[in-house]
């Protein structure tokens, strides 16, 4: 739960260091796959259940080249940052679910898999994530969440939706 805590903090300072790109940039290529960079931000019943008691909000920003800046605030104002990048090996499915692997290089190494959904038919668009820490290993380690299985599936489906936040585009 730690590692998970701290990419959550970390993604959601990447965010904020972000900020000034506040329009997310999307681009449909020929394989139906997007592309996009931009600020996202989880606050409230939108962070993972594991996370909600410890942070108030996660800012999370995406470059375009998939790098990022995580930005968590906890609930005396106290901030923390991580970066590192993002690894869409099928890129990213339009209309469902995607693998992804995390590489955090900030403040310390640290891999993450996990799957990953961006929904352009709400407003605001909304990212759905959901991942758990693979390298280094932990003393509890869990399996991480499978995209043909969906949200809810991490340690095969043990955590329930618990590890699972929604970022909102600002």
């Amino acid at each position: 739960m730690n590692s998970r805590f701290n990419l959550l903090i970390a993604l959601s300072i990447s965010f904020l260091l972000g900020a000034c790109n506040l329009t997310p940039n999307l681009e449909e290529t020929e394989t139906n796959l997007i592309k996009l960079d931009g600020v996202w931000q989880s606050e409230s019943s939108n962070l993972a259940s594991n996370v909600r008691n410890q942070l108030q909000k996660r800012t999370l920003q995406i470059y375009q080249d998939f790098s990022y800046s995580l930005i968590d605030a906890d609930y005396t104002s106290n901030i923390s940052v991580a970066k590192g990048t993002f690894d869409f090996e099928e890129g990213i499915d339009m209309k469902g679910v995607s693998p992804v692997t995390i590489h955090q290089t900030y403040p310390n190494p640290i891999t993450y898999k996990g799957i990953v959904e961006i929904n352009m038919d709400v407003e605001p668009m909304e990212m759905t994530l959901e991942y758990v820490q693979v390298f280094p290993s932990q003393e509890v380690a869990l399996a991480p969440p499978v995209a043909t299985q969906g949200f809810g599936s991490t340690d095969n489906f043990n955590l329930g939706i618990s590890n699972v936040q929604k970022f909102s585009v600002q």
